[in-house]
């Protein structure tokens, strides 16, 4: 007996939610930044129909050390989430980096990805014929270290707007 998996495209899929960011300044150099996405997930192929709730979480943490460093760690966590034919599995891990900066030109940055190594992508296929749990994990776990210069002078003046007359809309 052979098995043969290949993909389809689906009929329709809607998704609704609500995103929201808050970013806190806990002391004087300790920033917390938070974001929490919550959806609603409709998925129909014209043969099946599948519907669920997922959500997504990240929390970033900021240190701003003397000398110009800083140390930030990152949290993130997705929830299983639906689609036609089982449901993707949860994934969550966190990242630490530590930096640098010279005269807000030069930074050294050392980070760390997958502190734990629990970065895996994973799916559940539930069907008439099979039951399949798969999960692959593209990029363990690694050390990173870079260094960047900035050349020039940063002008933050282009993004303001100069002589332009505001535009009045009238509604009849």
């Amino acid at each position: 007996t052979v098995l043969i998996n290949t993909f389809m495209n689906g009929k329709s899929s809607n998704a609704f939610g609500l995103e929201n960011t808050i970013k806190l300044t806990l002391f004087k150099n300790l920033n917390l930044t938070l974001n929490a996405n919550t959806y609603y997930i409709e998925l129909n192929s014209g043969s099946i129909s599948k519907s669920g709730y997922a959500w997504e979480s990240k929390a970033i943490v900021s240190y701003k050390f003397p000398w110009d460093i800083v140390f930030q760690a990152n949290g993130n966590y997705e929830s299983p989430k639906p689609i036609l034919q089982g449901n993707i599995k949860e994934m969550y891990f966190f990242d630490l980096s530590l930096s640098k900066s010279i005269k807000q030109r030069l930074t050294f940055n050392f980070t760390i990805s997958d502190v734990m190594n629990t970065k895996r992508r994973g799916w559940n296929y539930v069907t008439d014929d099979y039951l399949q749990d798969m999960s692959r994990r593209r990029e363990s776990r690694f050390f990173r270290f870079t260094v960047t210069y900035t050349f020039g002078k940063t002008d933050a003046s282009v993004f303001k707007r100069k002589n332009q007359t505001p535009v009045t809309v009238h509604a009849d």
